[in-house]
């Protein structure tokens, strides 16, 4: 008995009992569907976030108060209960170093903003008015930026000025922060992206901050850098966390410093265990498909029984026998994954789309927005995840078919052929 009779005969087994096959068939189908489409989807957020990490300012660096650790690649902050803020001293400690262009400590603080009778609660940014030109890396649009001397004086994100109010803030109109009556002098240009949140951003002076939050009177949220053209950023945040140290008298940092490359390295972990854990979980499904080729292979057996008695009587050998069972049940794992990889790319489409439509409904839609480039993600097929969708079938198929094909292979004949 040659290969291509076996699989003829195979193939004739698989059409006789159409109904139970494609049953068969239809868990594989969603167990590869769900692996693809879920895969397949986070590698397309994990690219177009990897693409627009590219777009980060490669010299700028943040120093935030809190050690930033993590768990099983979850981030949890940790803020110690001594020296639990940023102060105005580490900003002076800072200037002091040579790489460093430019040094500002910055208080940031959510505060309602109010325009209109609306009222939206937005991230107020206090800062030094000089230093925003130095730091922050985007244009006015409208109007002027923040200037020495300024009192309540605002400049607003993007989003603040046309995405949030009912009608578009402009400048020299007033608006309340904190409570207080302020000027708009000046309205960002859009950022967009990992920026976005600089879309949604009202800046005002650092010494007005200071008076509307409640904070120490050297304390500062954040401080933000920028490098000298020409540092390597990394050995940059180097010195300035050996600076730090020094500066708050302490041997383990109680701070993170935050540069490009810590961003990219925590967006690439977390996608990649998100990707990880999307797959094992769409994989169970596949296993549900095994056991359901297994219990479809063991009543085929038991229904063959006197067929398979007949073909060993005139002559067929028990690795035919064993070949046969296989090839079924590696044919339909087959089928499943092809089946599969196509709903897959249905699945996965689907699910960003709802992500898409979920976003721009959200009530943070003015954020969304501003975040366009992340909305409209697609899925990623690459050539490795078809094949792997196509071979992890068949091979399902194949295991899941080894035991009943192995008790056909062993059936005397004298007793497959009295077996009713």
């Amino acid at each position: 008995m040659r290969f291509k009779h076996v699989l003829f005969l195979a193939l004739k087994d698989l059409s006789e009992r159409r109904l139970r096959s494609w049953l068969t068939i239809l868990g594989i189908v969603i167990g590869i569907a769900a692996v693809v489409g879920l895969i397949g989807a986070t590698r397309g957020i994990e690219s177009q976030v990897e693409r627009e990490l590219m777009k980060l300012e490669a010299d700028r660096i943040t120093v935030l108060p809190g050690k930033l650790s993590f768990t099983f690649g979850v981030g949890s902050l940790s803020i110690p209960q001594e020296l639990n803020y940023l102060s105005t001293r580490d900003v002076e400690a800072l200037r002091k170093l040579p790489s460093l262009s430019s040094v500002a400590g910055v208080l940031v603080e959510n505060m309602p903003v109010e325009k209109g009778g609306e009222v939206f609660s937005l991230r107020v940014v206090g800062i030094e008015p000089e230093k925003w030109v130095e730091l922050y890396n985007l244009g006015v649009l409208r109007g002027r930026a923040l200037r020495e001397g300024d009192r309540y004086s605002a400049l607003l994100g993007y989003s603040v000025a046309y995405d949030l109010f009912r009608e578009d803030l402009r400048v020299k109109e007033r608006a309340k922060i904190g409570g207080k009556d302020f000027t708009i002098v000046g309205i960002v240009e859009h950022a967009g992206g990992f920026m976005s949140t600089e879309d949604t951003t009202v800046f005002i002076p650092i010494e007005v901050a200071r008076e509307l939050m409640n904070v120490e009177p050297d304390e500062v949220s954040m401080i933000v850098v920028r490098a000298k053209e020409g540092e390597n950023v990394e050995e940059v945040a180097d010195e300035m966390e050996q600076v730090l140290l020094k500066n708050r008298r302490i041997n383990e940092p109680d701070f993170t410093i935050i540069t490009p490359s810590f961003v990219q390295n925590v967006v690439s972990n977390l996608m990649g265990m998100m990707s990880t854990l999307l797959g094992a979980i769409a994989a169970i499904s596949l296993v549900v498909g095994g056991i359901g080729i297994a219990n479809t292979m063991y009543m085929t057996v038991m229904e063959k029984t006197r067929e398979i008695g007949i073909m060993k009587a005139i002559g067929a050998k028990g690795k035919y026998i064993l070949l046969l069972f296989l090839l079924e049940s590696g044919i339909m794992g087959l089928i499943g994954g092809v089946l599969g990889i196509v709903f897959g790319c249905g699945l996965g489409e689907g699910f960003l789309f709802f992500r898409r439509i979920m976003a721009s409904s959200s009530q943070f839609n003015e954020t969304a927005r501003s975040m366009s480039s992340l909305m409209y993600v697609h899925m990623s097929i690459t050539p490795d995840l078809v094949l792997l969708g196509l071979v992890f079938s068949f091979l399902v198929g194949i295991f899941s078919g080894l035991l009943p094909a192995r008790r056909a292979s062993k059936l005397d004949p004298m007793v497959a052929l009295r077996y009713e």
